[in-house]
């Protein structure tokens, strides 16, 4: 077992692409595939999330975050490295359309359904 620190990973479920959408879940990722068509690549859990690494390229990055504390955290740290970095940042929280906040946005596609996602004009963002 290895006491390096994990960081900067994620599960690409797509090639890198101009404008991405990242989770902390594979559940969340699929999602907003389905929903709205969105490139995503999960980044596996919350602390992972702080530290993803972008694909060279990147130009905006879609935070699809849990409504928890961990992921409100970890979602303001990942926004404040991208931007920094020069990538433009959108969080997109499931109170927006939830705003009971019990939901994740898989939850938010299985129960209120794709349109109400935030974002189907992305492609206008390429």
């Amino acid at each position: 077992i290895s006491s390096l620190p994990i960081s900067g990973g994620a599960a690409q479920l797509c090639p890198p692409a101009p404008i991405l959408g990242v989770g902390e879940g594979l559940e969340t990722v699929l999602s907003v595939e389905t929903a709205i068509g969105m490139p995503v690549w999960p980044l596996l859990n919350a602390t992972l999330m702080a530290s993803w690494i972008p694909p060279k390229g990147t130009r905006h990055v879609y935070q699809w975050e849990d409504p928890d504390p961990a992921g409100q955290l970890n979602g303001e740290k990942l926004a404040e490295r991208l931007t920094s970095m020069g990538i433009s940042v959108t969080r997109c929280n499931p109170a927006s359309v939830r705003p009971e906040g019990d939901y994740d946005w898989n939850d938010v596609l299985m129960h209120m359904g794709a349109d109400v996602f935030p974002h189907h004009d992305w492609l206008d963002r390429l």
